[in-house]
């Protein structure tokens, strides 16, 4: 997985109070990849994976993007 943020977007981000670590897990989820492994094991990543949930970027139950998330995801993958 490649993850190419540009000077503009990572300003974005930043005022958006969402950091390269959010983005990088909600990718994975977006690849349904298995994060289970990875939060049960790092309290760091537990910590990201909470926020995920908080800011509506994830559903809690299942692990799915919700609207926010898919947008934020386009906002990044979009070139400027």
């Amino acid at each position: 997985m490649k993850l190419n943020v540009n000077p503009q977007q990572f300003e974005e981000l930043i005022k958006r109070s969402y950091n390269l670590d959010i983005i990088y897990l909600l990718k994975l989820i977006d690849e349904q990849y298995d994060i289970t492994p990875l939060y049960k094991d790092s309290m760091k990543i537990a910590s990201v994976y909470q926020s995920l949930i908080r800011k509506g970027l994830i559903t809690e139950n299942d692990d799915k993007l919700t609207t926010i998330g898919k947008d934020l995801l386009t906002f990044v993958d979009t070139k400027t």
